[in-house]
């Protein structure tokens, strides 16, 4: 390789890689290290290649060793910092977008990844400035909308639009705020996702609803997306994202009909979920494989219910006969959540991912164990089994990033110990 080609091949190793060939890609830049061992550049883009292939340990040494050859490296900073991140290691990470951040001050895509990390250790001061860097990353679509964004002024008099973003899960963790726009004084628009609206539609804190996805008339003097209400609304403690549960609430006459239905079942009723949507980026990490629920199967007079919908339902052929399961193939199909809401009422306990069915246990006040990897969304920051958000969760955390198997273990035993903690 000469000069020249072995440049040339390096831009082409890069465009594959933006263009996601990343097989493509990591055969090029092979050959350029193996033609210049000391060649940052081909090692960053190995690295890259490793990051996206979960390669996460190979993925941090290729990027470190890029960095102390070349410290300009942007994108090393800005993958290395997330590979730091999947591995719980929030503050290494931190400082590695800060040197980062030196170089490229307005690099959109590390200022909302240290944000992410800033939020998990609880530094919501800075976290939430920070966190609406996410429209800029592109993490998040901003819908147009045509009237001042509130930015705390009074809203005495006032009506405000909240809009949803982001997943259901965030849906229902967040409208716990709703209420407080009330007390200020707003009239509080809510412009929610389609398929929640029934669900949605009693809960306390809105005067008017509105789809997200469809155009409406503006009727209101002000917006602000949901997320970002803890910022504008100044809630920088934890203590002050309490709020009492339930309040998410079934529909009666669906709580009626699931009981016997539920009741009829034997032993100790554990609902469980797997999967979360596949599109997020993070779900490779945060989902878990339906067998590993077999442990809770094997534990004396358990059933086990699914409470999966639609993502991960393929999972279930492949562990038909590995252990029992209950089914319910008439679950939520006039109305999403609506009779698993009603259902988990009756079930003994929830033991899910960190998907959408874990915020709407909670929400609803229902016992809840949350399994989360050592990769898991800032929301549950780091230590704690408890968490401020719901009263009836508790988290059962990884300690290595991938491995489920010692968290289930845990799971098993405090079943085995001491029960449910209602």
């Amino acid at each position: 390789m000469n000069g020249a080609t072995w440049q040339s091949d390096l831009l082409l190793a890069q465009q594959s890689f933006d263009q996601n060939r990343i097989n493509e890609a990591y055969a090029i830049a092979t050959a350029v290290l193996a033609a210049h061992p000391a060649c940052a550049e081909a090692l960053e883009i190995i690295g890259l290649v490793q990051s996206r292939r979960h390669q996460v340990d190979a993925a941090i040494e290729t990027l470190e060793h890029a960095l102390r050859i070349r410290c300009d490296l942007i994108p090393s900073h800005s993958f290395l910092g997330l590979l730091y991140q999947s591995r719980g290691e929030i503050e290494r990470a931190i400082r590695v977008f800060e040197q980062g951040l030196v170089l490229d001050p307005a690099h959109d895509h590390i200022r909302f990844n240290r944000a992410l990390s800033l939020l998990k250790l609880a530094r919501f001061d800075e976290g939430w400035i920070e966190y609406e860097w996410r429209w800029k990353a592109a993490a998040v679509p901003r819908p147009e909308i045509p009237l001042p964004r509130w930015d705390g002024s009074s809203l005495q008099g006032r009506s405000i639009l909240i809009h949803t973003e982001q997943g259901f899960g965030d849906t229902f963790q967040f409208i716990r705020f709703l209420p407080r726009l009330q007390q200020l004084g707003a009239t509080v628009w809510m412009a929610v996702q389609k398929p929640l609206s029934r669900l949605l539609r009693d809960i306390q804190g809105v005067d008017h609803w509105m789809p997200v996805d469809e155009p409406a008339p503006i009727a209101f003097d002000l917006y602000s997306p949901l997320l970002s209400l803890p910022a504008v609304l100044q809630l920088n403690r934890p203590e002050q994202f309490r709020v009492e549960t339930p309040y998410l609430h079934a529909e009666p006459d669906r709580v009626a009909t699931w009981r016997d239905r539920i009741e009829s079942l034997p032993g100790l009723k554990i609902g469980i979920g797997w999967q979360g949507s596949p599109t997020f980026n993070g779900d490779v990490w945060r989902s878990i494989p339906l067998s590993s629920f077999a442990a809770l199967a094997n534990v004396d007079n358990v059933t086990l219910v699914s409470l999966q919908k639609h993502d991960g339902l393929n999972q279930l052929a492949e562990n038909d006969t590995a252990f029992p399961l209950v089914r319910f193939d008439d679950l939520d199909t006039d109305g999403a959540f609506l009779d698993t809401i009603a259902m988990i009422q009756h079930l003994d306990l929830v033991v899910t991912s960190d998907t959408a069915l874990a915020h709407l246990a909670g929400a609803a006040g229902v016992p809840v164990w949350c399994l989360i990897s050592t990769a898991c969304d800032w929301r549950w920051m780091t230590r704690s089994s408890d968490t401020v958000w719901y009263d009836s969760m508790r988290l059962f955390r990884q300690q290595k990033l991938g491995e489920w198997e010692p968290v289930f273990a845990e799971v098993v035993a405090e079943l085995q110990r001491s029960g449910i903690r209602k």
